[in-house]
């Protein structure tokens, strides 16, 4: 559309790019991106096929793009808050052919062809009720405490795997050592072999005594220090799950409100 960029710019837009994103930051702005793009555009419909004959009104988020993340990050840590706007989908649709339009965005950087349209076919908006609710900031202290709780679970989990077969094995000494008193007292005979391995049972009071005091800890819990350092991808990473699984939640828990009870939003990669 002609001038439309001017006016759009005029009214506070930006290019979307790395640097005017920065420079934006810089300046003391709070920038508002739309992550999908053109590939979330070129995959929107007002209804989809629910594969039972009837249609089903569905959101779809692109989840791939992660720059913006990385831009925060580098930023200073900057925090990110979801903003969703309900009903959007309603308003215009565009014209499918989506394999020429996925090629050229590839290609190009740009789908084509684009041709949005409303009422009568035409550019004009279909009226309809959007509802737009901002989502809780995710601070990236919540980001490296939910890596560093997931590494902590997987590598207990990995002790635990190394305990259990510890055990199985204290288990099989156990009753050796028990077959052998039971020998002793006459029980029962001892079989024929290499004698079994002589192991000390100690009471509890006897490890309170050699401990001095002290108790020993579990070698199953793991601590920070233990783990190998947060890096970016990983920070990136988390980020973008926490992010858009806020995105998810925050549809299922207003699409009743804004009147779009059968509303499903889904993730794409």
């Amino acid at each position: 559309v002609p001038f439309m960029k001017d006016i759009v710019m005029l009214l506070g837009g930006r290019v979307v790019t790395r640097e005017a994103i920065i420079r934006a930051v810089d300046e003391g702005h709070s920038p508002i991106i739309v992550p999908g793009g053109q590939a979330e555009m070129i995959l929107s419909r007002k209804n989809y096929d629910s594969g039972d004959g009837k249609f089903q009104p569905k959101v779809r988020i692109v989840t791939h793009h992660k720059g913006f993340i990385r831009v925060a990050l580098s930023q200073g840590r900057l925090s990110l808050t979801p903003v969703i706007s309900i009903g959007e989908h309603e308003v215009l649709s565009n014209i499918r052919l989506p394999t020429m339009q996925q090629y050229f965005l590839r290609v190009w950087g740009a789908a084509c062809p684009v041709m949005p349209y409303g009422r009568w076919y035409l550019p004009f908006p279909h009226a309809a009720g959007i509802t737009i609710v901002v989502g809780t900031p995710i601070e990236w202290e919540d980001v490296v405490a939910s890596v560093r709780a997931k590494r902590r679970a997987e590598a207990a989990a990995g002790g635990l795997r190394k305990s259990d077969s510890n055990l199985s094995a204290l288990k099989k000494s156990d009753s050796s050592v028990s077959a052998r008193r039971k020998a002793k007292k006459g029980k029962t005979p001892l079989a024929s072999g290499p004698s079994s391995p002589k192991r000390r049972l100690f009471s509890s009071d006897d490890e309170d005594e050699n401990n001095n005091g002290t108790q020993k800890p579990s070698p199953n819990v793991i601590s920070d220090a233990d783990l190998p350092p947060v890096d970016d991808k990983a920070l990136v990473d988390e980020m973008a799950r926490m992010y858009f699984a806020q995105v998810v939640r925050l549809y299922e828990d207003y699409r009743d409100e804004a009147g779009y009870p059968g509303l499903v939003a889904e993730l794409i990669d």
